[in-house]
């Protein structure tokens, strides 16, 4: 697939997707045997930041299509509109730091 002129292998993030799930997994039964019964006894601020970040979880996995088309649509419309731009292979000189620094600077 290609995102922005960077190409995006699916298939190898599906592969990472399952072993960070694994890891995950493992490390959760890990603490729960650890911790035995005292694993599911949370005091009420750790429950209170486990659904907010749940909650975060769940509203960037439900936005982040919606921002990418946002975005392809907007990258679409500046290149249709005629304004000049500096092409990619300009950059290709120089090491990341730069472009970034730009970035910020014109920000």
């Amino acid at each position: 697939m290609n995102v922005f002129g960077f190409v995006v292998d699916v298939e190898a993030m599906r592969g990472l997707a399952v072993v960070y799930l694994l890891q995950f997994s493992l490390f959760t039964l890990l603490a729960f045997i650890a911790r035995r019964g005292e694993a599911l006894q949370w005091d009420s601020d750790l429950l209170r930041s486990a659904r907010v970040n749940w909650a975060f979880i769940a509203v960037n996995s439900l936005m982040a299509p919606l921002v990418f088309a946002l975005i392809t649509i907007a990258d679409q419309a500046f290149r249709n509109s005629g304004i000049p731009r500096i092409p990619e292979t300009f950059w290709l000189f120089a090491p990341t730091i730069v472009p970034a620094l730009i970035a910020l600077a014109d920000a």
